[in-house]
């Protein structure tokens, strides 16, 4: 992989702005095309209304060229839509509004500029609130984030920014190193997209210790984080979803360590062991459902194909 960076910064009162160009190349060895490249550039500007207020707005332009993953994964599903239903991902869903092109396209402005971040925010002693499109994120596991129902895995693009989601987070400082967290999210304005979420944290000595609530109409997860240091780092992260789309729940877990190697400004080894019951040791019984894709099986198109 070959990357080019070059940071923007410019700071004036009460006007901040900071951003980057970037050009990466990457070779992925798998079917389809083989090779990738990407073009963008991001800025980022804050405004400063008063000490309580203010606005962030991050525009993104990005062009891309070559693999293209969305529709790497169109084609992927083909074959069991084939298998099951005997016709194919255009029939299955014909109904919808979606774009099921395998090839990328440059068709409207939304395609090429983007603004993954547009948000307010007020801080006050009592508490603080964020309104509008922001990344959310939360669980002490890496990649992995069971207790995370908006989760994004980005371990084959851990340098990539969080998908913003449109949010009102609500951060209040309780007694003796205690926080709660209130947000309400939802992915493009979709009913079932929404969640309902509460996260109790503390400390504990050297122990961060946090619990997890998610809930929308289809789901809900209950969730746990464990995270301090003992001579060597250490995190468990587990959670246990309900869907009204399968019969049994969802259990993952996230569990690992690590330790810091004084060499130069610190090596970290660290290791990790994740699992997810949702799957099944032979793919042909894995159930489809309950994995599928939210950009696939949005509540807004019924009915649903059944893998």
């Amino acid at each position: 992989m070959f990357l080019l960076l070059f940071p923007l910064a410019a700071h004036s009162s009460p006007i901040s702005n900071k951003g980057y160009l970037e050009t990466r190349f990457s070779y992925l060895d798998s079917a389809g095309a083989s090779w990738q490249t990407t073009q963008r550039f991001r800025s980022t500007t804050e405004i400063a209304f008063s000490e309580l207020l203010s606005l962030e707005i991050t525009p993104q332009i990005s062009f891309t060229q070559g693999r293209y993953e969305f529709g790497e994964y169109l084609r992927l599903l083909e074959k069991p839509l084939q298998e099951e239903l005997g016709q194919g991902l255009n029939e299955t869903i014909e109904d919808c509004e979606w774009n099921l092109e395998q090839e990328r396209t440059i068709n409207e402005l939304s395609d090429v500029l983007t603004i993954p971040r547009l948000f307010l925010d007020l801080q006050t002693d009592a508490f603080d609130l964020r309104i509008g499109t922001q990344a959310l994120n939360w669980g002490v596991g890496q990649f992995f984030n069971p207790s995370n129902i908006l989760s994004e895995n980005l371990l084959s693009t851990p340098w990539q920014e969080r998908t913003g989601l449109h949010a009102v987070k609500s951060t209040i400082p309780l007694q003796k190193e205690q926080e709660l967290k209130l947000i309400i999210s939802t992915q493009d304005f979709v009913q079932d997209s929404s969640f309902l979420t509460g996260i109790y944290s503390r400390n504990l000595k050297s122990t961060d210790l946090s619990f997890v609530s998610s809930s929308n109409i289809q789901e809900k997860m209950f969730g746990v984080n464990i995270k301090g240091d003992a001579k060597v780092g250490y995190w468990i992260e587990t959670a246990y979803r309900f869907s009204n789309a399968v019969d049994n729940g969802i259990f993952g877990l996230s569990s690992g360590i690590d330790y810091s190697i004084p060499i130069r400004n610190g090596l970290v080894i660290s290791t990790q062991f994740s699992y997810d019951s949702s799957g099944e040791t032979d793919p042909k019984y894995y159930n489809w459902k309950s994995r599928q894709p939210l950009e696939f099986f949005l509540p807004a198109c019924a009915p649903y194909p059944v893998l």
